[in-house]
């Protein structure tokens, strides 16, 4: 009976241990689903926050997450913890569900800790763009469940939307080879104040007259050419323009180390005028008349004290014209297309005269007004209502004038302020803009501007500047119209812009133009803002002394400008 029995007991064991092995099987499978879902829901936490929703045909997790980053640095107000920290929590969660024994056998997450090590590479998250690009592509083989993701959940996880840059590495060509970007000359701006002209010194200097016309195309491409070898400039002690209205001849003055100097044609490289003085002026006309100032010096080759100032003029089919001029000898003068401005110390202070080039008209004998102690000149700006010239006192903390000509006649210099760092000057609707940029602890950066007509000037002050433009190595500012125009770069961030009204410039994000990252894309080395009224030149040097132009316009738009 026994021994009958034991088959039946031990049948019983057998099915006891089936069902066992049942119940052991069935309890790894679900421990391996339950391991699965929690990987998916946490991956998908952390995906969503390091890089929004999902990805576009092609595209890998870190070219997005690049994209997030550039979007992220440029936001006005960012959220407190910023991104990426604020995904770190996600990726504590990832690792702890990565950890269980099921996943750990999934080919490369033997190492623990892989998410959490995303977060700990440092806070610039191409640090980790290729841990991303793994993880991605083992988890997405796991062949995971669906994750169970909310929708007000995965709402709140988002960041910034991607940025697009506006350019790429090759959209931009070189305008020029070896020169520094803070020794490009700037033409002074003719009357309407559209036209712009660039020269390039060095070795072999070239310059640029850049397209004008419709606002839709101005300055979108460049007609360049090298200064004929016949004229030496690659030896120039000095190389600047003659000041030129609208379709006038191309001259510029230059001066050798010798001493010899002279008004040369830029086409034929022929001289036209030897003023043999260092700081001889010239004004072309669109019939090609010129005039040149120059001084009058008691020695030979322009050497010693000036005995009188001399304006020359020459005109097509005639002999040239010269006369002295009513300046003081120890004057400082500015040549304008119809006057010549002078200025001189007279007590306390500097006192700005006219003289009219017309010689049918009187001199003004009497001072316009007075100048700041030491008075030097800056920059002058123009729109069709007229001219604004930008005077700077010669002291430590910097005092600024300026003078206005409307319909041939020089008004009174109006004070600006004092004004610590670079300005910059521009002119819009007949009133004119000084401009100035100050960086603050934080880091923080804010604009100064003073808008002034013959009448006074109103002062503004734009609320701090955070994030990639105040952080970043090179930053620049100008006027543009009634708008501020900062752009600024830094390795992280890349290159980008901000435009928009002085009281709402603060609360505008960036416009990223150029991911600096990308392989083969230029490094900046220098920034420089070129604006008059609605277009603008953003104008990048690189490591390898080459320089790049961007033309930007009143909307934010951005073009390579090309030759």
């Amino acid at each position: 009976m026994l021994l009958l029995g034991r088959p039946g007991v031990l049948g019983s064991v057998a099915v006891a241990g089936v069902l066992a092995a049942a119940a052991y099987s069935g309890t790894d499978v679900f421990l391996a689903q339950h391991a699965g879902q929690q990987v998916a829901d946490r991956w998908a936490g952390l995906a969503r926050c390091l890089i929004g929703g999902g990805l576009d045909p092609g595209e890998r997790p870190s070219q997005r997450l690049r994209a997030v980053q550039l979007a992220e640095a440029g936001q006005a107000t960012a959220p407190i913890p910023r991104w990426p920290e604020r995904c770190a929590a996600y990726a504590r969660d990832l690792d702890r569900a990565l950890d269980a024994g099921t996943m750990r056998r999934l080919p490369g997450l033997a190492a623990p800790g892989l998410a959490a090590r995303i977060l700990k590479l440092g806070a610039d998250p191409r640090r980790y763009a290729a841990t991303l690009d793994s993880l991605w592509t083992i988890l997405e083989r796991a062949d995971l469940p669906e994750p169970r993701l909310s929708r007000e959940a995965s709402a709140g996880l988002a960041p910034a939307a991607p940025a697009r840059t506006a350019l790429r590495a090759d959209d931009l060509a070189p305008m020029a080879r070896d020169v520094l970007t803070q020794d490009v000359v700037v033409e002074p701006q003719p009357a309407a104040g559209q036209e712009l002209r660039l020269l390039f010194p060095g070795h072999d200097p070239s310059w640029c007259r850049f397209e004008d016309g419709a606002s839709e195309i101005r300055w979108s491409r460049a007609t360049c050419r090298a200064l004929p070898q016949a004229m030496g400039a690659g030896r120039a002690s000095a190389l600047r323009f003659a000041r030129g209205e609208r379709g006038a001849p191309d001259l510029f003055y230059l001066a050798l180390p010798s001493g010899a100097d002279g008004l040369f044609d830029a086409s034929s490289g022929q001289r036209l005028w030897r003023p043999r003085s260092a700081e001889a002026q010239a004004v072309v006309d669109a019939q090609g008349r010129i005039a040149i100032l120059h001084a009058e010096h008691r020695e030979p080759r322009g050497a010693g004290p000036i005995q009188e100032h001399r304006l020359a003029e020459l005109r097509p089919g005639e002999p040239p014209a010269s006369r002295r001029l009513r300046i003081p000898v120890g004057a400082q003068a500015l040549l304008l297309p119809d006057l010549v401005l002078w200025w001189q110390r007279d007590g306390a202070a500097d006192h700005l005269y006219a003289e009219p080039l017309d010689t049918a008209v009187a001199s003004q004998a009497a001072p316009l007004g007075p100048l700041p102690p030491g008075a030097r000149y800056v920059d002058d700006c123009g729109s069709s209502e007229g001219r604004a010239v930008l005077f700077a006192a010669a002291e430590a903390r910097v005092r600024y004038a300026l003078a206005f000509h409307r319909a041939g006649r020089v008004l009174a210099p109006v004070a600006v302020a004092a004004i610590e760092g670079p300005v910059a000057l521009g002119c819009h609707h007949g009133r004119a803009s000084v401009l100035a940029l100050r960086r603050r602890p934080g880091p923080q950066i804010e604009l100064a501007r003073w808008t002034c007509s013959p009448d006074g000037c109103a002062a503004g002050t734009s609320q701090p500047l955070r994030g990639a433009l105040a952080q970043g190595p090179l930053v620049a500012a100008a006027p543009l119209g009634h708008q501020v125009l900062v752009a600024g770069w830094s390795e992280a961030a890349g290159l980008r812009l901000r435009l928009a009204a002085l009281e709402e410039i603060h609360e505008r994000g960036d416009i990223v133009l150029l991911d600096t990252a990308e392989p083969g894309s230029l490094v900046p080395q220098a920034l420089r803002l070129v604006a008059r009224e609605s277009v603008a030149l953003l104008l990048l040097g690189d490591r390898q002394r080459q320089l790049f132009a961007i033309r930007l316009d009143g909307s934010g738009a951005a073009s390579g400008v090309r030759r």
